[in-house]
């Protein structure tokens, strides 16, 4: 019996299928490295039985014949794969069939589900030990556009029967409950993985204010996700969006993988600046600063236009309460800096404050500089490193284009150089019982 493809031979009362289109041998081949097709192109016929499924979904309309033969040759080994199955177990030979291209997937990685596609199966071998292994495909962020990654899945050889939902990479089907959570996550996904976005990220045991950029994660990071950019995200690839984004913690100051479905919309205090304990006139005057430093120019191209506050008085007047409540009320980040996260030398100082007020730029954040004694005191000729480090400061704030405010417990050795740099000075006194 012979085809134009194909021809079926029997050795030994075993069925063999040798094929004659070069085309089906590098088909085949794809699934069974280990031959060699190209040279002696027979396999034993019972072998395509586990890539029967990946024939069918991908070359069905290209090799029915072969198909059809293959189907009816065992259909009582794949009504009893088929029973099997549906009851929840596996052989690890027919592992193939339940991962034929194109197939949605879901795994566990770093304690969430992800959502994947197959995009291709084969056997390797380790040390003489068989493994299947399943390739796929999912969408992550590259920071400026959706990007398309890939991973693999081994699966280790066993003997007998194995639950399905045992596996480290389960088939999903449209109507799994998992899917739905999946495409809902897809869709908040697709909301914040491109440019940034300040968030609340909630969990169990803590939260926080987070500003998810990847771009910014990118830039100064070499170990961010690597993948081929996409035009857009289609609804039908919503259940493969990532799990994680990434995103800069302004509690911890640090940078995390955040998972997507504990972001939330911050709800702020838009009271908090009239609750605050302050004289009217001098809210007035802040407001005011505010609303309108932001319009002024500079003649040197570049130079900072922003607004930068004094705020000093004794410990716990309400200095950070201030520069918290204009962030709740301009909804913007606050980004809290103490002295010891500069460094003590002119070019750690530099570095460090340069990426703050970086970030502070494209977040569009407002800065809290607490404690800055060491900066403000008059200079002398004989504090070479602290003049060097006050030098940096100075030069870094005048180019900076937001908001600032730098509090401090004592103000009467102030340098002169500061007295043209701060826009508004506020005292603050020790709160009395009233």
């Amino acid at each position: 019996m012979s085809y134009m493809s194909y021809s079926i031979e029997e050795i030994n009362d075993e069925k063999y299928i040798r094929f004659l289109d070069l085309n089906l041998s590098s088909i085949i081949q794809s699934y069974f490295p280990r031959e060699d097709l190209f040279h002696n192109a027979v396999l034993p016929a019972k072998n395509l039985l586990s890539i029967l499924n990946n024939l069918k979904i991908n070359y069905g309309s290209y090799f029915p014949d072969l198909i059809n033969w293959i189907e009816n040759q065992y259909k009582d080994e794949i009504k009893l794969i088929r029973i099997i199955t549906e009851k929840g177990f596996i052989k690890f030979d027919n592992l193939a069939q339940l991962f034929p291209i194109g197939q949605h997937v879901y795994a566990e990685k770093d304690g969430t589900i992800i959502g994947e596609k197959v995009t291709g199966t084969e056997i390797k071998y380790y040390n003489t030990i068989e493994h299947f292994i399943v390739n796929v495909k999912a969408i992550d962020s590259g920071g400026h556009s959706f990007i398309r990654t890939t991973n693999s899945y081994r699966i280790d050889f066993w003997k007998g029967l194995r639950k399905i939902n045992k596996l480290p990479i389960i088939p999903l089907l449209k109507e799994d409950e998992i899917y739905n959570r999946l495409v809902e996550r897809g869709k908040k996904f697709i909301k914040y993985a491109i440019g940034h976005h300040f968030l609340q990220h909630s969990r169990k045991y803590s939260k926080g204010r987070i500003m998810i950029d990847v771009s910014r994660y990118n830039s100064t990071h070499s170990d961010y996700e690597k993948g081929i950019e996409m035009d857009g995200v289609k609804e039908e690839e919503l259940f493969m969006c990532a799990s994680k984004l990434r995103a800069y913690s302004f509690t911890w100051k640090e940078w995390y993988r955040i998972d997507v479905e504990q972001l939330s919309e911050i709800t702020f205090d838009d009271k908090a600046f009239d609750k605050l304990v302050l004289d009217q006139t001098r809210k007035s005057l802040i407001e005011s600063l505010v609303k309108f430093e932001y319009s002024k120019t500079d003649i040197i191209s570049n130079k900072g236009d922003g607004c930068t506050f004094l705020l000093h008085g004794p410990p716990g007047v309400g200095k950070t309460l201030t520069a918290e409540a204009i962030s709740e009320k301009l909804h913007r980040p606050l980004y809290i800096v103490s002295i010891g996260e500069l460094g003590t030398d002119a070019k750690n100082l530099e570095k460090e404050l340069r990426n703050i007020f970086e970030m502070a730029d494209i977040w569009n954040a407002i800065i809290l500089i607490d404690e800055v004694d060491i900066f403000l005191e008059r200079r002398n000729a004989f504090e070479v490193k602290r003049n060097a480090l006050v030098c940096v400061f100075l030069r870094l704030l005048d180019y900076h284009q937001g908001i600032v405010f730098l509090t401090t417990n004592r103000v009467n050795c102030l340098d002169d150089a500061f007295q043209t740099r701060i826009s508004i000075f506020l005292e603050y006194k020790e709160l009395d019982t009233k």
